[in-house]
């Protein structure tokens, strides 16, 4: 049984997810597309936005330091910078937060708190900017309340469900389980991927009793240009399959693993019993 695995995957890459939070009571929201919620008393002002969806680089750290380009130190002049906190959060997301002392001609100095949420695929970014401590509760109570939200829709009647280290497809008797992307370096490149993966994923829950490795092929239902190489596997009477996707740049971009499985497989279930029906 073949599963059409590539939908699922170009559906995960291409999801954009959200950031939800509890603005402060009472704020004003700024009119257009950046969600931004302002209080200001007199000289005083406290200010709380949140940017569109963008692109990951696969690494916190790298995806804090862009946002901190690009949305205060190429606007504000750095006065001191304190070092990124980085915590790990459910479904694959990590969070970076980095604080900052700034100042701005036309508002003197003040303070920012930049929240980069590193997702699968993207990450999600909101800035917030204050000159008295005054507004810290109300911004500490809608800090508490940012999380990352993955939209788990896809078409053919199956049901999405991000988990820690994949997205579980399933349909019927069917799971297929889509691993988050990861960079590719000099050291894993696409020569390398199938083997890695298949030892990683597919090795400790099956016995494998045959394996072909396909040839590479293109697949325009992934994003960007993709090529893919893939291997399939008999397993007792259970269908397992590992497709990585790879950016045809030599050493660039990312790869993607999916296991595919007609059932199931739990920790209570490998027995070596199972395996040999």
């Amino acid at each position: 049984m073949r599963l059409s695995i590539f939908p699922l995957i170009a559906s995960t890459l291409s999801a954009q997810p959200s950031l939800q939070f509890t603005p402060p009571p009472n704020w004003n929201s700024t009119p257009g597309n950046l969600k931004a919620f302002v209080r200001t008393d007199g000289p005083t002002f406290a200010q709380l936005a949140v940017y569109d969806p963008a692109a990951t680089t696969g690494d916190p750290v790298k995806d804090s330091a862009a946002d901190f380009k690009s949305i205060v130190s190429s606007k504000y002049t750095i006065r001191s910078t304190a070092s990124p906190v980085i915590t790990n959060l459910p479904n694959g997301w990590r969070l970076t937060v980095t604080t900052s002392e700034v100042s701005f001609p036309a508002t003197g100095n003040f303070s920012t708190v930049l929240h980069t949420f590193s997702g699968p695929t993207h990450r999600l970014t909101a800035l917030s900017s204050y000159n008295s401590d005054r507004y810290r509760p109300e911004l500490n109570a809608s800090w508490q309340s940012l999380r990352p939200t993955d939209r788990p829709t896809t078409s053919s009647n199956w049901t999405l469900n991000p988990e820690a280290e994949s997205v579980r497809f399933t349909q019927a008797n069917n799971t297929v389980f889509v691993y988050y992307p990861i960079s590719i370096t000099d050291r894993l490149h696409p020569g390398d991927l199938v083997d890695a993966f298949w030892a990683h994923l597919v090795d400790p829950a099956f016995r494998t009793l045959n394996r072909t490795k396909l040839r590479p092929e293109a697949y325009s239902s992934a994003p960007a240009n993709f090529s893919s190489g893939y291997v399939d596997s008999n397993v007792g009477r259970r269908f397992a399959a590992l497709i990585v996707l790879a950016n045809t740049g030599r050493y660039t971009g990312l790869a993607v693993a999916a296991v595919a499985a007609r059932l199931e497989l739990t920790p209570d279930s490998r027995t070596e019993t199972e395996y040999d029906r």
